[in-house]
C-alpha cells in the first residue's frame, strides 16, 4: 500500500482510513462546521455515504458525524482532532475572527477543508461570502481550476470531468498550500447525489445527465476524501477493480 504524507497531517490518521489498524480502531467520523446560517443542508446524508464505503471499501467509517460549532471556546482544540472537516451552505458564510485564525493554522498545519456551495446558483451569497473569508484568511494564496492532471481528479479513481447534483461549473477549484490542495471548493452540490431516503431510494436526481453524473460526483467525493487522509493515495489503485465490481452491483 502505497500511501504519503498529506502535509502534516498525523499518520496514524492516514493509516484508520486506508483499511490500518491504528491505535484506537477506531472509525473514521466525518467532521463538519456548524455556523450561523444553513450548514446542514442534509443531516443524514454521511450515514448514506457511510453504508457506500463499508460495502465497497475497506474504510470503517463511522455513520454518526463530529460536529465542530464556530463560536464554541472548544473549537480550536476539537478542530485539531480531525483532519478532514466539511462545509455545507446556500446563504451567507461566515465564522467569528477567532475561527478564522483557528482554520488557517489547521489547513497550514496540514488539516484539508472541503466546502460545497449547495445553493446550485451561477451566483449565491454563500460563493460571495466564502470567497471574501479565503481572501481573508489566505491573502498570499488564490484558488485555482482543477484539469485533468490535478491530484484530486486521480488520487483514488482517474477521472475526466466533474459532477455534482447540478453542473454550475465544470471544474473543481483549491487552494494549494505547499503542494497539496489544502481547501477544495465545489459549485455543484457534490453532497446532495448521496442523499437517500428511508427505503433506499435517491432523494435528489442529478441534472443534466441523472444517474452517471451521479455516479461520476460520487467518486470525486471519494478522491477528495480518499486523498484528504492519505495524500496520493493509490494512483495504481491494485484492488481498484474489486472495488468496481462492488459498485456495479449496488442499485443505483
Amino acid at each position: 500500500m502505497n500511501i504519503r504524507r498529506a502535509g502534516r497531517n498525523a499518520v496514524l490518521l492516514a493509516a484508520v482510513l486506508c483499511g490500518i489498524t491504528g491505535a484506537s480502531g477506531g472509525p473514521v467520523v466525518f467532521a463538519q462546521l456548524r455556523y450561523a446560517g444553513s450548514w446542514d443542508p442534509y443531516p443524514g446524508v454521511f450515514a448514506d455515504i457511510a453504508a457506500v464505503l463499508t460495502m465497497t471499501t475497506s474504510v470503517n467509517p463511522s455513520p454518526e458525524r463530529r460536529v465542530l460549532d464556530a463560536e464554541s471556546p472548544e473549537f480550536r482544540v476539537r478542530l485539531a482532532e480531525t483532519p478532514f472537516l466539511i462545509v455545507l451552505g446556500s446563504d451567507e458564510f461566515a465564522v467569528p475572527s477567532r475561527a478564522v485564525a483557528a482554520l488557517r493554522d489547521w489547513l497550514l498545519a496540514g488539516g484539508t477543508l472541503f466546502v460545497d456551495d449547495v445553493s446550485e446558483r451561477e451566483r449565491s451569497r454563500f460563493d460571495t461570502s466564502f470567497r471574501s473569508l479565503m481572501r481573508e484568511m489566505f491573502p498570499e494564496y488564490k484558488l485555482r481550476r482543477t484539469t485533468q492532471e490535478s491530484v484530486i481528479m486521480k488520487s483514488f479513481y482517474l477521472l475526466r470531468r466533474v459532477a455534482g447534483r447540478v453542473a454550475v461549473r465544470d471544474y473543481v477549484e483549491y487552494l494549494e498550500y505547499e503542494g497539496r490542495p489544502a481547501v477544495i471548493y465545489s459549485r455543484n452540490n457534490m453532497v446532495a447525489c448521496w442523499a437517500r431516503d428511508r427505503f433506499g431510494a435517491f432523494l435528489y436526481p442529478c441534472i443534466p445527465d441523472g444517474e452517471p453524473q451521479r455516479f461520476v460526483s460520487q467518486r470525486l467525493f471519494l478522491n477528495v476524501l480518499m486523498y484528504s487522509l492519505c495524500g496520493t493515495y493509490k494512483l495504481d489503485a491494485v484492488h481498484q477493480p474489486f472495488i468496481e465490481r462492488r459498485l456495479r452491483m449496488r442499485t443505483w
